[in-house]
């Protein structure tokens, strides 16, 4: 049976001590820490490593010692071990909380370890079950790389290997982690949604600016608002429209209203006019990786902008009218009435339109369905 863990007297540590082995090529001795505390000093206590025995090694869960017989040894070996308590400690970087060991293994032809940033070796081991492949290589007779050397072993073979583990500590000193680790934002945590900032020399997590993943500004340039949010930097007579997304004109002597949004293949949005107002601008925004375009129609005497989605599925369009009064003028050659704003349309491969006389374009829109192209301008006296 095991002994007893010994306490280690000022400190929480024990020294545990496994049962000898058999005196048999890779029989093993281990040594176990009791729970909450891990392995952070580990040897072969009988010694002899490279020379009859094979050495130690830890694993990386780090809670056994585990010394390793050899061929033709001539005695049972012991491993002998120190546990510590394996503390969870505040991460100076803001990050989850970090454990004050790690332990790490590799092995192979040539093994060799380090500990992470901001942790220091305080034990290397090493083991091959061939021993005379650790012999002279650094490994003590107890199975320990002093720290003053590399935790490495060079020169073994590919089918007989040697194995080494590394135990690190966490720096006692956080502070000076924390200049190592995070003196920016290259190794700062900030939960998810959030991206680090440097403000002032402190660290500061902000919400991530994704609101322009999805760009609806068009010829304007968009600034992020958030994670969701954003604004258009709009040129010279165009101003942002908060309810549309997007730039429109400005202006202040007409009714903006607005459609419902819609996604899809050809799926319309429309923004109808009252009775007996003109639609003056048809606006939506972009096409063409959202939109299809816009047109202007007219039915029962009420006039609506209507604005077409694509079959891209990129976000929700919106039609946006901009609805003014008709008024009526007297045709001073012909005594008629004529409404003050008129359409004209044309559809085809090259389509194209102009006012009749006595009108002056006001706007000219365009709609596109597979090969044909529609343009609309509006126009008045």
């Amino acid at each position: 049976m095991p002994k007893e863990p010994v306490i280690i007297e000022e400190t929480t540590d024990e020294e545990v001590i496994g049962d000898a082995s058999a005196v048999a090529d890779d029989a093993k001795s281990i040594a176990s820490c009791p729970v909450g505390k891990v392995i952070t000093r580990c040897e072969s206590s009988t010694g002899k490593v490279g020379a009859g025995t094979d050495g130690a090694t830890v694993p990386v869960t780090g809670n056994d010692c585990i010394a390793h017989n050899g061929w033709n040894s001539g005695i049972a070996v012991v491993a002998k071990a120190v546990c510590s308590e394996n503390e969870q400690i505040s991460d100076p970087c803001n990050g989850a909380a970090l454990l004050k060991y790690k332990h790490l293994r590799a092995k192979g032809a040539n093994p060799s370890l380090e500990c992470p940033a901001g942790y220091e070796a305080i034990l290397c081991n090493g083991h091959s079950y061939w021993w005379d492949l650790i012999t002279g290589k650094g490994v003590n007779d107890v199975g320990v790389i002093p720290n003053d050397q590399a935790c490495a072993i060079a020169n073994c073979q590919d089918q007989k290997y040697c194995d080494i583990s590394l135990v690190c500590k966490l720096m006692d000193d956080l502070d000076a982690y924390a200049a190592s680790i995070c003196p920016d934002c290259d190794g700062w945590n900030c939960e998810e949604g959030y991206d680090c900032q440097m403000v002032e020399g402190v660290h500061s997590c902000v919400e991530k600016q994704t609101g322009c993943d999805i760009n609806r500004c068009g010829d304007a340039d968009c600034f992020a608002v958030g994670a969701s949010d954003y604004t258009c930097d709009c040129q010279d007579g165009f101003e942002f429209d908060k309810l549309a997304g997007t730039c429109l004109p400005v202006h202040s002597h007409y009714r903006t209203v607005y459609g419902d949004k819609a996604i899809g293949d050809d799926a319309h949005s429309y923004a109808s006019c009252n009775a007996g107002q003109k639609v003056m601008r048809c606006h939506t925004f972009g096409a063409p990786s959202a939109a299809d375009g816009v047109t202007i129609s007219e039915a029962d005497g009420v006039v609506r902008c209507e604005a077409r989605a694509s079959n891209s599925r990129k976000f929700p369009i919106m039609a946006v009218a901009y609805c003014g009064d008709n008024a009526v003028a007297t045709d001073p050659c012909s005594q008629d009435k004529l409404d003050h704003i008129a359409y004209r349309s044309n559809t085809g491969l090259s389509p194209s339109v102009s006012c009749p006389d006595g009108f002056v374009m006001e706007s000219c829109i365009f709609t596109v369905l597979g090969l044909r192209v529609y343009l609309l301008p509006t126009k008045h006296v």
